[in-house]
């Protein structure tokens, strides 16, 4: 019975001598291995020491005391920080040459250059969007709004097919692209793939004007509409007199004394054993459209 004791617990201590073990391989070996995801970079920091050469995707073994920090290559959206959710959609608020309050928003999509990947953490650090990306992206579209008066800014943010509004966004690429330079001119890494122009909005008492001189036109269309309707009908009911007038000329015309003769008689025909009364005028002519059918009393026309 000691025996099998003493074996349990011989073996319950290899068990964890084997744990420790794994455990410190994992640790040592997890010191010495960088796993970099596809789409990202490494850049190695060996006690603030930085090298200019990167780790590419994949497994690499590296020094124990090196850090490894990822830096994304793919296309990114620019995040404007202290925005209310960090919205996509930077909000840029300027006067136009006008003088006019305008609300511009402007998205953007950039990447980084992987080569410039170690300069980047060198010189700014991760946090290059509110570093270097935030003051470009508003103070271009700002310089932008001052140059262009209302009319021209809200037609380009109103169509998507606007030539102006491809313009304008040219202008805010360029503009943007040029300010995230180091200051001697050259690259500092940050590719600029497009600037989008989402929206761009006069202020509330030019917004209300708009759409009262809107309602106004939509009300004097609706008028004139109503206008071309009554115009319509008037010309309908001209033409149903004119076509009124035409037939009683025609039916005047064609009721000759012979022609009101031949169809009493044919009216007698086909009602015989009727007695009719025929009034016969002072000029001796018979007057069929006054005869009478003596039996009812009603006056018949022919």
């Amino acid at each position: 019975m000691k025996d099998k004791t003493r074996a349990d617990s011989s073996g319950l201590g290899l068990l964890v001598i084997f744990a420790v073990i794994v455990i410190i391989v994992l640790f040592v070996g997890g010191a010495f291995i960088a796993i970099v995801p596809a789409g990202t970079v490494g850049v190695k920091d060996t006690f603030g020491q930085v090298d200019a050469d990167v780790f590419q995707p994949g497994l690499h073994f590296k020094n124990p005391f090196t850090g490894v920090i990822k830096f994304s290559t793919q296309t990114q959206k620019y995040y404007d920080p202290g925005t209310s959710g960090d919205n996509d959609v930077a909000t840029i608020t300027a006067l136009s040459n006008e003088g006019l309050t305008i609300t511009m928003g402007v998205a953007m999509n950039y990447h980084i250059d992987p080569i410039y990947a170690p300069q980047i953490y060198k010189t700014v650090g991760v946090n290059y969007q509110s570093i270097v990306m935030k003051p470009p992206v508003h103070s271009v579209p700002r310089d932008l709004i001052s140059r262009y008066d209302f009319k021209t800014l809200y037609s380009a943010g109103a169509a998507a097919d606007n030539p102006t509004r491809a313009k304008i966004e040219q202008e805010l690429m360029r503009g943007i692209s040029d300010k995230l330079k180091n200051p001697d001119g050259s690259s500092r890494g940050i590719i600029v793939e497009y600037v989008f122009l989402r929206a761009v909005d006069p202020p509330q008492s030019l917004k209300d004007t708009i759409t009262s001189k809107l309602n106004m036109e939509q009300a004097i269309a609706q008028k004139a509409f109503e206008v071309q309707v009554a115009q319509k009908e008037a010309e309908r009911k001209v033409a149903e007199a004119h076509g009124i007038a035409n037939a009683n000329n025609i039916i005047a015309t064609s009721l000759s004394p012979q022609y009101l003769t031949w169809a009493t008689i044919e009216m007698m025909k086909e009602h015989t054993g009727a007695t009719y009364f025929i009034p016969i005028g002072s000029d001796g002519r018979v007057h069929p459209e006054l005869m009478l059918n003596v039996g009812t009393g009603a006056t018949s026309t022919a």
